[in-house]
């Protein structure tokens, strides 16, 4: 078994004996591409789903619900694509033949939930309801790794090398002997990637799949309604106004709601230049540049206050 200078991570080849092909060096795939992925039975997924609530109806018209909802859930193939070579390509791990069960792409830690109403009558005879709903939620997990666009040195033919999902290994310092260093990144330039990441305790091993959290997001929306009177007997009708996102209206960056978008979102800190013939990692500058943000999406709209005002009427 071949394995980088480390010990940590298994180099695969592609022997293909229907192609008469037999790999020469590091990331010799001979262009082959034909590939079998099996779907099996994994092992270690689990979940663990509390909820907390507490209502309470008071007498003068004003009742308030509130909850808690925690996750702890950990998967090994998140399964969120509809193909097998996909889930295969992108799950985040030290080994892809071998993936490991952590924290669930999709789990949402912490859920605080608040939902309040008034009722009473400003006009005689006609009820008025005041509703309130709040919001806020700890964001998802994505994971730090290795940038490997198109690179084939861990084993991965053409057809699974577009995707960045290695996790990163962490130097223990300026001598260690399983990174080297080009285009112009420097020990000292990783180091404070690593400090600004908080990823030292990694140090020597590899990064965790899934344990950074993207921003929490916050949400409030309002709704008045007024009961009216109808045309003709029997008749009712209302008019009501509802706002959401409230917090947009008097703190626009509070209000922003940026998501991971992905399962298995990644931030490649380092491109992967490569092994040496000695199974060394080659460490190179992001291209284009490192995102000093967590990998997440803006949503524009959720982000921004709407009101919208109806009349709604009953016969």
């Amino acid at each position: 078994m071949v394995t980088t200078s480390d010990g940590g991570r298994i180099i695969y080849v592609v022997d293909d004996p229907l192609d008469d092909f037999t790999p020469t060096e590091i990331g010799d795939f001979g262009g082959v591409n034909r590939y079998d992925v099996m779907l099996t039975n994994g092992y270690g997924g689990n979940s663990n789903i509390y909820t907390f609530s507490l209502g309470k109806v008071f007498d003068n018209g004003f009742s308030l619900n509130t909850s808690y909802t925690h996750q702890d859930v950990n998967e090994a193939v998140n399964g969120g694509s509809s193909q097998a070579a996909s889930n295969y390509q992108y799950v985040t791990a030290l080994d892809r033949q071998n993936p490991l069960p952590a924290t669930a792409g999709y789990e949402i830690e912490h859920r605080f939930v608040i939902t309040a109403q008034y009722s009473t009558e400003l006009f005689e005879g006609y009820d008025s309801k005041f509703s309130m709903f709040f919001e806020r939620v700890s964001g998802r997990p994505f994971s730090y790794v290795m940038s490997s666009f198109r690179d084939s040195d861990l084993g991965d033919q053409s057809s699974f090398n577009s995707s960045s999902q290695y996790l990163l290994y962490i130097p223990t310092g300026a001598d260690d002997p399983n990174v080297v260093y080009e285009g112009g990144l420097t020990y000292d330039d990783l180091a404070q990637i690593i400090a600004d990441k908080g990823l030292e305790q990694y140090a020597g091993g590899y990064t965790g799949r899934n344990e950074a959290r993207g921003p929490w997001n916050t949400n409030i929306d309002f709704r008045f309604e007024q009961e009216l009177p109808g045309l003709w007997e029997g008749h009712t009708g209302a008019v009501y106004l509802d706002v959401k996102n409230v917090v947009a209206l008097f703190d626009k960056d509070a209000a922003q709601q940026h998501v991971i978008p992905f399962a298995d979102t990644t931030q490649g800190i380092v491109d992967f230049g490569g092994l040496t013939d000695e199974g060394q990692y080659i460490y190179a500058p992001v291209f284009g540049g490192l995102d000093d943000y967590a990998p997440t999406r803006y949503r524009a709209e959720a982000s921004t206050w709407q009101v919208k005002v109806g009349l709604r009427y009953n016969f």
